[in-house]
């Protein structure tokens, strides 16, 4: 949690923890929750994450970490908007290539907010200019 608030803070953010709630408002525009995701060892050798979120808090954009094998470091981060938010979520290792190609996009727009490059209105606003395109790509 701390290197995730710090990260936000380093690149230019300002963090505010939401008092009597798990959320964090970050600039006044966006609700953001952080979940941990340990990993399970399944007897036939293979990994297994399960994600349970708290869908009460309905936060903006849910920070999934998932945990390395031994639950030590963190493995990797998912950043799941409210739209696509169930109960719960396993994340499994054979899906490892969808996750890979998603992390390189991630990584590209993010690269886009550190240039400045960023769009109109609020992240809500932002979110949902995503999903319009991804689903007229369908």
């Amino acid at each position: 949690m701390t290197e995730i608030l710090g990260g936000l803070e380093t690149a230019g953010c300002q963090i505010l923890t939401i008092p009597g709630s798990e959320l964090i408002s970050v600039n006044g525009e966006l609700t953001i929750s952080v979940v941990i995701a340990r990993c399970h060892h399944t007897p036939d050798g293979s990994y297994r994450w399960r994600l349970r979120f708290d869908t009460s808090l309905q936060p903006d954009i849910t920070i999934a970490v998932r945990m390395d094998a031994a639950n030590k470091a963190p493995l990797d981060y998912y950043l799941l908007p409210r739209i696509d938010l169930r109960a719960g979520l396993r994340l499994l290792e054979r899906e490892e290539a969808e996750v890979a190609a998603l992390r390189d996009r991630l990584a590209e727009r993010l690269d886009q907010a550190r240039s400045g490059k960023l769009a109109e209105g609020t992240g809500a606003d932002a979110i949902r200019r995503a999903f319009t395109r991804a689903k007229a790509l369908q």
